[in-house]
């Protein structure tokens, strides 16, 4: 009982918490300012550690939605009184809708269970994965890793020809300079 009224608080602290940054980083003009950019840091690590407590009890969609829009709907009223912007009809019906997808959220199951009384439900076992068959390089097994070229697949280094650039057309420098070693250029 107590697990579930303390994640309820720790939940409460981390919308307190989020509110206060987010108007601590309007102020704070880009991190040019020290007091709201040192609320802004602060605020912000206390408040993804309570959330994260709070997570340990409550479903995450369901602490997740609370979070996102109490804060959401907080900030935009503390926004219009503290620094005068505008509300629209159309961010009033956009907090009306963010409300109203929380409460079908919470309508729909969101429920606290305490630490340790996990739902178990039996999944159907996960098909085997047929094995991947294994492709050998032949040349000694030193351990290095093989080069990849378009044309010849994997070689290792002990076996990899030679290049020269005035001669090979597919030295692995001839697209880096194109007109080294071609004929006729």
């Amino acid at each position: 009982m107590w697990g579930i009224f303390v994640a309820w608080l720790a939940l409460a602290g981390a919308i307190v918490l989020e509110i206060t940054a987010t108007i601590s980083l309007k102020t704070a003009d880009g991190f040019t300012r020290f007091w709201p950019s040192l609320i802004v840091v602060v605020g912000y690590i206390g408040c993804f550690g309570l959330l994260g407590f709070a997570l340990k009890t409550l479903d995450v969609g369901l602490v997740y939605a609370l979070w996102s829009a109490v804060g959401t709907a907080a900030i935009t009223l503390l926004a219009v009184v503290m620094f005068g912007e505008t509300i629209t009809l159309p961010r009033i019906g956009g907090l009306l809708l963010i409300i109203l997808g929380v409460i079908v959220v919470n309508l729909s199951g969101g429920e606290a269970h305490a630490v340790g009384d996990a739902k178990v439900t039996s999944a159907p076992a996960p098909a085997p994965v047929p094995p991947v068959p294994q492709q050998r390089v032949q040349g000694p097994e030193s351990g290095e890793v093989p080069m990849l070229t378009p044309r010849s697949g994997l070689i290792p280094r002990q076996m990899r020809p030679r290049h020269d650039m005035k001669t090979d057309p597919d030295s692995d420098l001839a697209p880096v300079f194109p007109d080294l070693g071609r004929p006729g250029i």
